[in-house]
């Protein structure tokens, strides 16, 4: 999969800004076990995969 620069920093910030977020509804939350909670860290995970997929391909010969 090619990732273009532009795509990358697009989904570090989105990734930031979903962390951000995380941490705030976990706060209001109270829980992990919340499922508001479990949705959005399951979401951010998905955009964490897409950076390791990415920095893999940086690292492979």
């Amino acid at each position: 999969m090619k990732y273009k620069i532009a795509n990358i920093k697009m989904i570090y910030l989105t990734t930031e800004t979903l962390r951000q977020k995380l941490i705030q509804l976990y706060c209001k939350e109270g829980s992990f076990s919340s499922e508001k909670v479990a949705k959005m860290s399951q979401e951010l995970d998905k955009y964490i995969v897409k950076i390791q997929e990415w920095k893999n391909k940086q690292f492979t010969f």
